[in-house]
């Protein structure tokens, strides 16, 4: 879901999408509706490895939010990261496989690291964890490279 611009929100300027300070406010209200009402809930934490550029960025926002649900929240959190939450989710391989093919079909030319946890109600704590340890692959509970199908040949 894309959040419209108010004056309670910031958002990205590259991408349009809700910026860190929007995806640390969402979260903490989902948190909170969360713990009243229950829920299987899901963080992916998307992050590209190596050169960014804008244009890298907003083809990969079009891709992120062109995948995910009317109800999920997409945030971009850094120049290098999107973050999903993803409610009432499931199957949270699913999702990161929907991705995958999302990235591919648009032909993103990097590679990224998909990082994806369940949360329940306890998105901030998971996120932080996430935040905190995802350039550690041996400590994640779901880690997804992807790359080019083809190389550039030379």
């Amino acid at each position: 879901m894309v959040m419209p611009a108010d004056e309670s929100m910031s958002v990205d300027d590259q991408t349009g999408l809700p910026n860190r300070l929007s995806w640390e406010a969402i979260l903490e209200v989902e948190e909170q509706r969360s713990r009243r009402h229950g829920g299987d809930h899901g963080l992916v934490l998307v992050q590209f490895v190596g050169p960014v550029d804008g244009n890298l960025m907003e083809r990969a926002a079009g891709a992120i939010g062109a995948t995910v649900r009317d109800v999920d929240f997409v945030a971009t959190v850094d120049r290098q990261t999107f973050a999903v939450l993803a409610l009432y989710c499931q199957d949270i391989p699913a999702l990161v496989g929907r991705l995958r093919y999302a990235f591919a079909a648009v032909g993103l030319p990097a590679i990224a690291q998909f990082d994806a946890r369940p949360a329940g109600a306890d998105l901030r704590a998971t996120w932080t964890a996430m935040a905190d340890d995802h350039s550690l692959p041996a400590t994640l509970r779901y880690v997804d490279l992807i790359a080019p199908a083809r190389l550039a040949q030379n």
